[in-house]
């Protein structure tokens, strides 16, 4: 992973910086637990589908349909910088009912309306193989994330998580908290530029803390103070593999000497 800035003006590069070495790229296919006959299945069913609704189907699915039809051992839907609308959203659907053995789930930029955000949490009621899931600058908020936090919680096999530049505060995170503490095999957690606060950050931490797997946290541009970062501090020395980023904070210079130490 590149070297993250903390300048307000780089905050774009060093969002792309990190989604790309965490959640970007695709799983490799020699991971897939599906069986040649279940993938041959889904393709079948996607190219029916596709053939009945293409003239109604946006480019940007038919691609994505297109794409798990040329790939049937795809493990990763993602859906990247694009608008979609109300009736859109029931093709999405099909696509991950279809093909639930996807271990790789992205939504990136991607504005969700109230029919956009049910479509996402039927797709984490039925990929229940994740191991990655991303829904980064989507405008979850407190209350969409109250409702999605169930679908988490039975993630059981979820090794990385993004909830990035989602409006995420103290409230939330208690929410989120008790799904964070279930996923028991977590080892990348990205809350990047979100309004976590000392509260919350501490919520993370507690949850976070038993998970031996962990291995990359990171809250930049939180507003987190003194108080928040010695609760990221202590997280560190609970678990030395740790890497913590805290970039774009109210922290001065020494205290995050101290965590890049811990993060060596």
């Amino acid at each position: 992973m590149g070297t993250p800035c903390s300048c307000m003006r780089d905050r774009d590069s060093v969002q792309m910086v990190a989604f790309e070495a965490i959640v970007a790229k695709p799983l490799h296919q020699a991971a897939t637990t599906a069986t040649p006959d279940s993938s041959a299945q889904a393709s079948r069913e996607l190219s029916a589908y596709l053939l009945s609704q293409r003239q109604v189907m946006p480019k940007k699915l038919i691609r994505l349909f297109n794409y798990h039809i040329d790939h049937p051992n795809a493990l990763h839907i993602q859906l990247k910088f694009c608008s979609m609308h109300d009736n859109d959203w029931k093709h999405f659907t099909f696509l991950v009912t279809t093909i639930r053995f996807v271990k790789q789930l992205v939504v990136w930029k991607v504005g969700l309306s109230s029919v956009g955000f049910r479509a996402v949490c039927k797709a984490v009621n039925v990929l229940k193989q994740l191991e990655e899931l991303t829904l980064e600058n989507v405008g979850l908020g407190h209350h969409r994330l109250a409702e999605l936090a169930e679908g988490l919680e039975a993630l059981g096999g979820l090794k990385t998580l993004c909830l990035a530049v989602n409006d995420l505060g103290p409230e939330a995170m208690e929410v989120l908290a008790p799904a964070l503490a279930q996923m028991h095999t977590l080892q990348e957690v990205n809350l990047d530029e979100n309004i976590v606060g000392d509260q919350g950050c501490q919520r993370v931490c507690k949850a976070l803390e038993p998970h031996e797997t962990l291995t990359f946290l990171s809250l930049r541009f939180n507003t987190l103070s003194h108080v928040g970062f010695q609760q990221l501090i202590a997280l560190g020395l609970r678990h030395k593999a740790l890497k913590v980023l805290a970039e774009g904070n109210e922290i001065e210079e020494r205290e995050f000497e101290k965590l890049s130490v811990l993060s060596l």
